[in-house]
């Protein structure tokens, strides 16, 4: 019984339904918007109409029962090629060279921060003094980041790469997995790693 009442109240609710969307879509028609009504007292007041300059008189011009002429669509048309013309007139060509007015800034770069252009500082170099292989030899390795094709270490707390050379001209060779071959001169230092 309860779910017979519940059907009965959901078949008609859905009957409702279609006949109030049947209604807005099918039966009622929009109504075509009225124009505005003005009255005599602003009909002759002493303020000019304004004038759009590149409307044609017939369209901005007044009618003298006081009701605005709406511009037709043919009107339109045949100024579209007026208003085009005085649009392409009014467009400035600005002749611009980037090779002689460098931009204000430039977009790659990001607004907050530097990029550094490496990921080693760079060393200023030491006026050349003799450098003994115990100096080579004392080299603190603390790590080796091995990699089959850019092996790193960290070698005096800096982190640095093959073919990168210190202050006093001691230049490291090769980064192998278990040790580090400096390069002095003409002389090969290798340097194992100690395990801590």
């Amino acid at each position: 019984m309860e779910n017979r009442r519940q059907l009965i109240i959901a078949g008609a609710l859905l009957v409702i339904l279609v006949g109030v969307l049947f209604y807005q879509f099918v039966l009622a028609k929009p109504k075509p918007p009225t124009p505005p009504t003005t009255t005599t007292a602003q009909a002759t007041s002493t303020t000019p109409a304004r004038v759009n300059p590149t409307l044609p008189a017939q369209v901005s011009a007044t009618s003298s029962s006081g009701s605005s002429i709406a511009p037709s669509i043919d009107t339109l048309e045949q100024n579209v090629d007026e208003i085009i013309e005085n649009l392409l007139t009014a467009i400035q060509i600005v002749q611009f060279n980037y090779q002689e007015i460098p931009p204000p800034r430039n977009p790659m770069t990001p607004l907050v921060g530097i990029i550094q252009t490496t990921m080693f500082e760079a060393e200023t170099p030491v006026p050349s003094t003799e450098v003994t292989p115990g100096q080579v030899l004392s080299k603190k390795i603390s790590a080796i980041i091995w990699d089959e094709f850019q092996p790193l270490a960290i070698i005096d707390n800096k982190l640095v790469a093959e073919g990168h050379t210190f202050p006093d001209r001691i230049q490291i060779f090769k980064i192998e997995p278990t040790r580090i071959v400096f390069k002095l001169d003409d002389t090969i230092f290798p340097v194992r790693l100690k395990e801590q």
